[in-house]
């Protein structure tokens, strides 16, 4: 177990937040929980495709 001054709350698979310790600075820990982690739901909803110019399909 990791030698912090916080409760460490380990990872529960089943709950969709993911649990964390955020590091803030020196001396200033937190556990935090976080159900969209990285804006997964932000990179998701972007329409990324490197062969798309102006929304028409391009070929190289």
């Amino acid at each position: 177990e990791p030698q912090v001054p916080v409760k460490w709350t380990t990872i529960d698979p089943s709950k969709e937040e993911l649990v964390y310790l955020h590091i803030k600075g020196p001396g200033k820990y937190e556990m935090e929980a976080d159900r969209d982690f990285g804006s997964i739901k932000l990179w998701e909803s972007i329409d990324f495709d490197e062969g798309k110019v102006g929304g028409k399909r391009v070929e190289l």
